[in-house]
């Protein structure tokens, strides 16, 4: 590989340059933001490589998150390089740009820093995805990023493919599945390690197992993994570095046509003996970067108080010490008009943090201190912690007596909430957790030095066990050594340890993290794999039971530096529900949790324990519940019932999702489950703006927020929202679902469309205007049990009589499979055909339809990621036949709602908008639950391979191929499908099915005999575990992004 000369150096350094300061715009007063010269470097070395190093050695606040910068520009580039005659083409001819993953996954074990990255490429996604704007100078980068995703298959889709995506993957539920849909664009995937590694080992934690294979085979290929904080994710480094490794064990291996994972360490120094290439910042730096030598050079000074007796001596001199800075930093403000001088406090614990606010703001009281403090302790979902990030955001152009003086936290300030402290007093936490928190204490360098004051009992007094209670959530061992780290390190001016970032770096003292809790790494073997890739059926080691729990936990040998942890990456979500448990049920598994709405828990202490809190607080739970008496009158009555916690699996099949537990005994937690409390449920804490914090032993509860965070999906109920039109509505889309008059014109579809356009302005609370191609879908109608009488805390019986209503805004419908199979989402009066191939009755061909358009995506794709003309021809061909097994006569008769086919006239998709009852109905006559339609397309496809002349001369590699990606086109299939022939085509129950006898022994040699299993065993072998995933993950972005075009 030829290197860049240096006209291509410095032409590719002043583009970087210009994007980063017009994806990053300065005030007014501010200088124009550049590029450290580190990342100029870093950006030089992928450009000219086409690869990204093994590792990145920059310390806390140089600027790791500029990675993202270097990933869109350098995909932007390659868009504009790859347009036949552009000047970028002749400058940059022979730099490897087209080599360079389209997506860049960003993990680190640390939640809050997950949101601060995702936060960041949100706001660089919200630009790219912009209206071209000349006077923004972005539309060049826009040009390119379009130029890399342009899809040329002939096809005129509504809208574009997106520009760029940006996805977080932390804990429960991420909103936005785009990402998978479109392999060919530029996309910024922020995800904890556990997220990331599961998704990669095909059991994505959060994901149903549908999807599991797409996701893990884009995240094998065509990717760079960045571990940030790598020291504290080594497992996770050894298990991606392995996927190249295996993948080129295959016969025909996809790596050889596209880039298989690409895996980056970045700390402060690289952490694994496998970095051999790094860049890294460099003393000389400091010459230019003048900005980044105040942010790492400045002195931060440590001064530690580690021998209090008991811990309340320790939380009056955490207090005295808070005190006497605000002090000092209100002086400071008087004598010079920077920025308001605000200190910083960070405990470990929610009861700590409780207790020191409470102690703090009597003292402040009495020292005539009359700023406020705010508090943020515990763990805020991220609707609350976006309006206070709003609110610091603002802090730098306070008046200082309108600032806070103190922020108290939790671990969220180590790295949640961007502000910049004065100074600030913590508890004793791990070195790298101090460093964190160091990290917030003059940020910038713009003050001459910064100070942290660390507070920690004297643990040799108390015996193992007390220890383990009293550094709690961290292990004994680990405080240990950050005490015996902070004096090792080099002694400053003021005698007190320097811990600036550059110092830190350069000390012969490494930071100490948290003791790993296992003492050998487990290397991912072929076999492993294997196991793992069988992503659709039950494993042995898959077992749940009240007492016992394998599945996600077997994945920590491959993921995990402590085997021993306890922690799971599981949220907890508060909903205004149903009283009965059978209809909450229902509803929840029809409104998945949204991430804004998701309190992420760091330690999770297990269902006993809660239930247990629960319990002790009260035997049963006080509702409040308002009935309208018939004068219009609403009469409160309180109403005792029994504590319940749903869990969200969306793991589980689909439809069994949801299980309500009133005990612990009735269920387990796993890794991205979430947890769903009541509304009424008093296991919150509020503090400043109102904010809530999961506190299991609080006493307040918290607001559902679910319609308030941006889902197309809505929930409205007649107990919450009333008035003359709002109970219209509900009668009529009761009238309409009752008496099933979607067949009676247009009358009845007005009507629906209009009383759900009431019902969600009612539950948003504003006004909802339709779009021009938005269709409204009722998903859900239902009525709590009228009769059900409940009796209230006086005695009186009362009657529940509250209908609940779930709707989505069409072009955006829930991401089910049996939407994705027959559902055609906002082209309701658009009859799309099935096209492909030849009419059975007079062999003429059809007339162009979904699996044409498909077959077209399906090419594109192929020919723009870079595979070979065989490799994209077989794609083509799956994608001609992927819909085959659809003509079966019952499944067009579900799609044509039991009518007969007309004229040969062969449908794909169709629309049961007003009765998903209809649908259900339909699907027991024909014995259609469970049945495949690309089960039999695979049946279609062979027999046509035995009378088409074209098919016929192909290769047995590519035939199995073909079958393969048409089998697995709905992510079933990858092992063995569930049924035989008998099921698959029932000629004896169904007279009316056309079924020749060539079909019906070719669907017994490969169902009932064993050969589709041999097709799965040798494309495995061939292409690869990850290979053949994300062969097929490209035939179904194809087919599901048709789909949602209506082609």
């Amino acid at each position: 590989m030829a290197e860049m000369n240096l006209e291509q150096r410095q032409y590719l350094t002043a583009r970087f340059e210009e994007f980063v300061a017009v994806v990053h715009p300065s005030g007014d007063d501010q200088p124009v933001r550049k590029p450290y010269q580190w990342q100029i470097r870093l950006m030089l070395y992928v450009a000219g490589h086409g690869h990204w190093p093994q590792g990145i050695g920059a310390p806390t606040a140089s600027g790791k998150t500029c990675v993202i910068d270097i990933h869109v520009f350098l995909n932007a580039m390659a868009g504009l390089v790859s347009a036949e005659g552009s000047a970028e083409r002749q400058k940059l001819a022979g730099v490897p740009l087209q080599r360079i993953p389209r997506r860049l996954a960003l993990t680190v074990n640390r939640r809050s820093l997950v949101d601060d990255q995702f936060d960041e490429a949100s706001a660089l996604q919200k630009r790219i995805q912009a209206e071209n704007n000349e006077s923004d100078k972005l539309d060049i980068y826009r040009k390119g990023l379009d130029l890399r995703s342009a899809i040329n298959d002939g096809l005129q889709p509504e809208s574009p493919s997106p520009r760029m995506i940006a996805v977080e993957l932390r804990g429960g539920v991420s909103p936005d599945r785009e990402w998978r849909y479109y392999p060919q664009t530029c996309a910024v995937i922020c995800a904890t390690p556990d997220m990331f590694g599961s998704r990669l080992l095909f059991r994505g934690y959060g994901t149903s197992r549908t999807m599991r294979s797409m996701e893990a085979g884009l995240l094998a290929y065509d990717t760079v993994l960045i571990v940030d904080e790598a020291h504290l994710s080594r497992q996770l480094l050894k298990t991606a570095r392995q996927v190249a490794r295996i993948e080129n064990m295959a016969k025909k291996p996809l790596v050889r046509q596209i880039a298989p994972l690409q895996v980056v360490e970045t700390t402060a120094t690289p952490a694994s003996d496998d970095t051999h290439d790094a860049v890294s910042v460099e003393e000389a730096d400091f010459d230019i970067d003048s900005a980044l030598k105040k942010r790492l050079c400045t002195p931060k000074f440590v001064f530690a108080s580690l021998d209090f007796k008991k811990p309340k001596d320790e939380i009056d001199a955490i207090v005295s010490k808070c005190v006497e800075l605000i002090h000092d930093n209100e002086e400071a403000d008087r004598l010079n008009d920077s920025d308001p001088h605000v200190l910083g406090c960070v405990l470990n614990t929610l009861d700590k943090g409780k207790a020191v606010a409470k102690a703090l703001a009597k003292q402040c009281k009495k020292e005539g201190i009359h700023r406020p403090i705010d508090v943020y302790v515990g763990p805020m979902r991220a609707y609350d912690k976006h309006k206070v990030v709003e609110k610091l955001r603002n802090l730098s152009s306070m008046d200082p007596q309108d600032a806070p003086c103190c922020i108290i936290g939790t671990q969220t300030l180590e790295v949640g909430i961007d502000v910049d402290f004065a100074n600030m007093v913590t508890e004793i936490a791990p070195g790298s957790a101090l460093v964190q928190r160091a990290g917030r204490v003059n940020r910038r360098g713009m003050r001459p030095e910064g100070s942290l004051h660390v507070f920690g009992l004297d643990l040799q007094q108390f015996n193992e066990k007390k220890q383990a209670q009293q550094v709690s959530p961290y292990m004994p061992e680990d405080i240990y050594a950050a005490q015996d780290w902070l004096n090792s390190l080099n002694m400053g001016k003021t005698a007190a340890p320097n811990i600036s970032a550059w110092s830190l770096a350069m000390s012969k003292s490494p930071i100490p993290g948290e003791k790993p809790g296992r003492l050998l790494f487990q290397r991912l073997e072929p076999w492993d794999v294997e196991n793992l890739s069988v992503t659709d059926e039950d494993l042995c080691a898959d077992i749940s039971m009240a007492d016992l729990q394998q599945g996600h936990s077997d994945l920590n040998i491959w993921l995990r530096d402590d085997l021993g942890s306890e922690d799971r990456e599981i949220s907890v979500a508060v909903r205004h529900l149903p009283w009965d448990d059978a209809l909450a049920i229902k509803l929840l598994e029809v409104t998945q949790p949204e991430n804004d709405e998701l309190f992420p828990i760091r330690k999770w202490y297990g269902l006993t324990k809660f239930f247990e809190e629960l319990t002790n607080k009260n035997a049963k739970a006080e509702v409040v519940f308002e009935e309208e008496t018939d004068s219009d009158k609403k009469i409160a009555h309180t109403v005792k019932v029994d504590h319940r916690v749903f869990r969200y699996r969306a793991s589980d099949p689909e439809g069994h999702r949801v299980l309500c537990m009133h005990n612990a005994k009735q269920g387990t937690v796993q890794s991205g489950d979430v947890l769903i409390f009541d509304d009424y449920e008093k296991v919150f804490s509020t503090f400043s703006e109102g904010v809530a914090v999961f506190d299991p032993e609080g006493s307040e509860t918290a607001v559902d927020v679910f319609n308030q965070c941006g889902s197309s999906v809505l929930i409205t109920d007649s107990a919450t929202h009333n008035g003359a039109e709002i109970d219209k509505a509900f009668q009529r889309i009761r009238e309409i679902e009752e008496e099933d008059l979607s067949g009676n014109g247009e009358a009845a579809e007005t009507d629906m469309q209009k009383s759900l356009q009431t019902l969600r302005t009612a539950a948003t609370e504003e006004s909802v205007e339709r779009g021009e191609h938005e269709e409204y879908s009722l998903i859900l109608r239902a009525d709590e049990d009228s009769e059900i009488r409940y009796v209230d805390v006086k005695g009186n019986a009362i009657q529940r009589d509250v209908q609940w209503v779930v709707s989505s805004a069409s072009e955006n419908v829930p991401d089910s499979e049996s939407d994705q199979e027959i559902l055609m989402p906002g082209k309701r009066k658009k009859t799309l055909l099935l096209g492909g191939a030849f009419n059975d009755s007079d062999g003429s061909p059809r007339e162009e339809g979904h699996q044409d358009h498909v077959a077209c995506r399906a090419q594109a794709l192929g020919t723009l990621v870079g595979l070979d003309p065989m490799l994209v021809e077989d794609l083509r061909i799956a994608g001609k036949y992927h819909d085959e097994g659809k003509k079966d006569e019952r499944f067009q008769k579900l799609l044509r709602n039991d009518q007969k086919t007309k004229n040969n006239e062969l449908q794909a998709k169709s629309w049961f908008q007003m009765s998903r009852s209809r649908e259900r109905n339909l699907r027991n006559t024909y014995e259609l639950h469970g049945w495949r339609h690309e089960q039999r397309s695979v049946a279609e496809f062979q027999c046509a391979c035995e009378s088409h002349e074209q098919l016929k001369a192909m290769s047995e590699f590519d035939k199995q191929l073909i079958k393969r990606l048409i089998g697995t086109s709905h992510g079933h299939g990858r092992a063995t499908f569930r049924h035989e022939t008998a099921y698959l085509l029932p000629q004896e129950k169904f007279d009316f099915l056309n079924v020749s006898p060539e079909l019906n022994d070719i669907s017994k040699r490969l169902f009932d005999s064993g050969e589709w299993e041999t097709v799965i065993d040798h494309t495995n072998q061939r292409y690869g575990f990850w290979g053949i995933s994300y062969l097929e993950a490209l035939l179904r972005a194809a087919d599901i992004t048709c789909s949602k075009e209506g082609l």
